[in-house]
């Protein structure tokens, strides 16, 4: 069976916890864990961390990769090699350009860092959450969900991400069509109580 580590606060867990619960898959969830077991395991300190049998997994999106691969879910990772492409470049672009444009931003008005507190910075950091939303926005223009016109795990790892521009500077008739995007995710499975919890 797999074992799933992490914090059910923590974005990257969330995504894979969504994705459990979409397949209904049956696993091991484990919270309490200190710091030190978690780097037995991940040298960086983070989860979430995936264990099945013997083998150990960190790094949230190869986790949903690894999911859907060992339960051969085609529709929810392609295998045609275009096609998974198009999941994989949403997947990097969330885990690189998409995460790094709020951090400042977030931890200064989420979390009310007293080391991110220069305006210049914050004014900056909004505007590259915004600009990626637009990208967002502009790419929902052409399809339902993110990379084509069926649900896969690269909408996944968007939700989260616009979960948490929703509740930190977002505000709904900014951007049509990732508004509509947005309802459209609300209605699936465990939408509500694993993204859209009041967790940003």
């Amino acid at each position: 069976m797999i074992t799933l580590y992490g914090k059910r606060t923590s974005i990257n867990v969330r995504k894979v916890l969504w994705l459990l619960k979409i397949l209904d898959i049956e696993y091991s969830y484990i919270d309490t864990i200190s710091i030190s077991e978690i780097k037995l395991m991940n040298p960086n300190g983070l989860v979430p961390i995936l264990k099945d049998d013997e083998f150990i997994l960190w790094e949230s999106n190869s986790i949903l990769r690894y999911i859907t691969n060992k339960f051969n879910l085609n529709d929810y990772y392609p295998n045609s090699p275009k096609k998974r492409a198009q999941v994989d470049k949403w997947l990097d672009w969330q885990a690189s350009d998409f995460n790094s444009s709020w951090v400042y931003a977030f931890q200064s008005i989420v979390r009310k860092s007293e080391e991110h507190t220069d305006k210049k910075l914050i004014e900056s950091s909004i505007n590259n959450w915004n600009n990626c939303i637009s990208i967002l926005n502009n790419q929902l223009k052409k399809s339902n969900y993110i990379a084509g016109d069926t649900f896969t795990i690269a909408d996944i790892v968007i939700a989260v991400s616009l979960n948490r521009w929703y509740l930190s500077i977002g505000e709904k008739n900014l951007f049509k069509h990732v508004d509509l995007y947005y309802d459209r995710l609300s209605i699936l499975i465990g939408f509500k109580e694993i993204i859209d919890n009041g967790t940003p």
